[in-house]
């Protein structure tokens, strides 16, 4: 399988799985998921009810898609290193 589709696979597995552990089944998003696994931190939340969090470690310099690809492949890396998908 190739590299892509496998990460594919494995970030909907890690989509579904989180999601039905603590949304009730909603999907989470990317912010949800980067949240839960501490790559971010809160830092607060403003007025209108919209979470900011602080970084804890600097990213590359990279276009918008390719700091997506960037994120899920960590988290599927994050998940896979802890046992919660194969």
């Amino acid at each position: 399988m190739a590299r892509d589709e496998k990460l594919k696979e494995r970030w909907e597995t890690v989509v579904s799985k989180l999601s039905k552990q603590f949304a009730d089944g909603d999907t989470l998003d990317l912010d949800a998921i980067i949240y839960l696994i501490g790559y971010y931190e809160l830092d607060f939340v403003d007025k209108d009810g919209w979470p900011h969090y602080k970084s804890l470690a600097e990213l590359p310099h990279l276009k918008a898609g390719e700091q997506s690809v960037l994120m899920k492949e960590a988290i599927v890396n994050y998940f896979l290193a802890n046992d919660y998908i194969q």
